[in-house]
């Protein structure tokens, strides 16, 4: 984290704690660490077009958080979709509406709360997204090859991608 200054007045530069600064300059101090800790999630799961009422339990909550639904897509980046009506009940409490599962392809979330641009993600609670049951209607062809290389096709419903 690079240097930050404040001025307190003026005058020559002298030296404090090894750093120059002007005279009557002192260094403003880093920004104490968030004590937001998010320690649990309920329900676990819901349906993958999102609208599940969720309550996020843990610690250091205020006003205006917002807390979203992530998974890291092993760049190190932390992908997902926002709750709506993100509500802080209390400092151990947020609620909010699940949204609509956002990567078809990854099914358990955690869940990420934010106050400015610190950021706090569950550390073992996930959120899972559910979808219908796979129901499977037909197999054409009944047969094929002992040697391998026929085409199947699989039909019915609740298939995902």
């Amino acid at each position: 984290m690079g240097a930050r200054w404040r001025a307190v007045g003026t005058g020559v530069v002298s030296a404090i704690a090894g750093a120059c600064l002007p005279l009557g300059v002192a260094p403003i101090a880093p920004a104490a660490a968030s004590g937001i800790t998010v320690t649990a999630i309920a329900p676990s799961s819901g349906p993958a077009a999102g609208g599940t009422a969720v309550t996020v339990t843990g610690t250091g909550f205020l006003a205006g958080d917002t807390v979203r639904f992530v998974y890291n897509d092993g760049l190190g980046n932390w992908i997902g979709s926002a709750c709506t009506d993100p509500t802080t009940v209390d400092s151990t409490t947020i609620t909010c509406t699940s949204p609509a599962q956002p990567n078809a392809g990854v099914s358990s979330y955690r869940i990420q709360v934010a106050q400015g641009l610190t950021r706090q993600r569950s550390a073992t609670d996930l959120f899972t997204y559910t979808g219908p049951v796979p129901v499977v209607s037909g197999v054409s062809p009944g047969s094929g090859s002992a040697v391998g290389g026929t085409v199947v096709v699989v039909s019915g419903s609740g298939f995902r991608a």
